[in-house]
């Protein structure tokens, strides 16, 4: 397959303009609808709050497991770095195999599917108390990773799916959304007060079971992926059935024909593997800017705070560090719902922006007050600046990483780019969650000068390549980097 083939198809926007029906803006066709809003909130509070638990759900009660797994067992620092980071394992094999099993069996069908690892993950945790087994508790994160990374592979590409395009980004954020909640939820669970004791933690950790049980009792009901359904399938019937629901309204031609542009691209551009991706140069920076992206989420050191921030804030003098942590996870929803409006008012590129700069102001504020801990009101600096360092994550770096590699490759490119980009983000959580205990005792108060630096890559990054994606269809985006490549392989035989 030629690069032509790749870009091949696409109309002009003159020419779709004259294939499309007019749809007016307050069609109820391109808004909210019940079933919209139903189906995202299965997936968000199902899926995405599945990965967000299972990131937090052992910060709380740190010390309470690892108190009890020292009388009752052998138990080694390197043995609790391996728990809190294996997770992050099992979510770069759910983030590869994901992809491929929603090739196959379809966006919805694969999230159903994925309950099931997080059911048995999740008893494995449970009754690692019970059985006084160190190694239950890490095997059962390492299969509760696993469903995280399928979750975070699919779960993304199934809401941009399933969006009208105008609601395309706030849907995409909405993952994010339930992400945080997830994790809100973990630093609840680990408050004292609730299951973060020495003979209550299990509950914590066990509880994804019981999120697992709901979406398998209420995801059946959800259509299935329109786009899925007529791109893949070819079955038009039902994916008129699937729109009229999704849309409420029986008047879904323009989906159904913007659709059918994209799959008459689709017959010319033949499915490609994670190697051909790589390989074909007019897909090299789409590809380079999903990686490095989700690289700058994670070595952003954001997940540092959300695996550790208990024992962060006891090391700088916090006392009720539990409670703090809490707060850590309502700025974090609050701010996610913030982005769900703005996110298509300002746009993609711009909120990473914004992003990315206060986390560097915020790093440099926290560095210093863990330097100058013991001048009074510093431990009271050192909370706000972790606070307004997540309310920047979340702002931008938190929730668009996760769907705009769905925005910016077509069908037939996207389930590779999707793999690529989801391993790149698990690879650099598993290396932040492992190491940062050791660069935590050999770098304080300095710990954070280097996510300082990795930050200012990644917002130099964003401002000199990555593209707005607001408002535009895939077809379109497709097109900005097929004249990008055109005019860099013309300067270059120019030159």
């Amino acid at each position: 397959m030629t690069e032509e083939e790749v870009f091949t198809v696409a109309p002009k926007d003159s020419e779709k303009d004259e294939l499309l029906p007019s749809r007016s803006k307050s069609s109820p066709s391109s808004g909210c609808t019940f079933w919209l809003v139903f189906t995202a909130a299965v997936i968000v509070f199902g899926s995405s709050f599945q990965f967000g638990y299972g990131t937090s759900c052992i910060n709380g009660p740190e010390t309470d497991i690892r108190n009890y797994f020292r009388e009752n067992s052998s138990f080694s620092q390197l043995m609790w770095s391996t728990a809190v980071a294996i997770f992050a394992v099992g979510g770069m094999l759910g983030a590869l195999i994901g992809p491929v099993i929603a090739d196959s069996l379809g966006s919805k069908r694969t999230l159903l599917l994925n309950n099931l690892p997080a059911m048995v993950g999740s008893l494995m945790m449970f009754f690692s108390y019970h059985a006084k087994a160190p190694s239950l508790l890490v095997i059962g994160r390492l299969v509760v990773g696993f469903n995280g990374g399928v979750n975070t592979a699919v779960a993304p590409v199934y809401l941009s799916e399933i969006a009208p395009v105008r609601l395309r980004g706030s849907l995409g954020v909405l993952n994010q959304f339930g992400v945080v909640t997830g994790i809100l939820v973990g630093f609840i669970f680990g408050l004292t007060q609730v299951f973060g004791t020495e003979s209550r933690w299990s509950y914590s950790v066990g509880f994804g079971f019981v999120v697992a049980l709901l979406q398998v009792l209420t995801l059946p009901f959800c259509p299935r992926s329109p786009r899925y359904l007529l791109l893949k399938l070819n079955k038009e019937p039902e994916t008129v059935e699937a729109l009229t629901m999704l849309r409420g309204t029986s008047d879904v031609m323009v989906d159904i024909q913007e659709m059918r542009i994209e799959q008459e691209h689709q017959l010319r551009e033949k499915r490609i593997s994670a190697f051909k991706l790589i390989t074909i140069q007019a897909l090299r920076m789409p590809l380079l800017i999903s990686v490095v992206l989700q690289l700058g989420q994670q070595l952003s050191g954001i997940n540092a705070v959300f695996y550790y921030s208990t024992s962060i804030l006891e090391k700088a003098g916090v006392e009720e560090s539990r409670v703090a942590s809490c707060a850590v996870g309502v700025v974090s929803v609050v701010m996610t719902a913030v982005t769900v409006k703005t996110v298509e008012i300002i746009g993609r590129r711009s909120l990473m922006l914004v992003g990315f700069g206060g986390m560097f102001v915020f790093y440099a504020l926290m560095t210093i007050s863990f330097r100058y801990e013991n001048l009074s009101g510093m431990n009271y600096v050192s909370v706000i600046a972790l606070l307004l360092l997540v309310i920047f994550f979340q702002v931008g770096p938190g929730a668009i990483p996760w769907f705009i590699t769905a925005e910016l490759f077509t069908q037939g490119s996207r389930a590779a780019a999707v793999s690529i980009a989801g391993t790149a983000n698990w690879l650099s959580n598993f290396v932040v969650g492992l190491v940062f205990p050791s660069m935590q005792d050999a770098l304080y108060p300095y710990t954070f000068l280097v996510f300082m630096a990795l930050v200012a890559f990644s917002f130099a990054f964003t401002l000199l390549f990555v593209p707005e994606t607001k408002g535009r269809t895939i077809e379109e985006i497709t097109r900005l980097f097929k004249r990008k490549d055109e005019e860099g392989n013309t300067s270059s035989s120019c030159s």
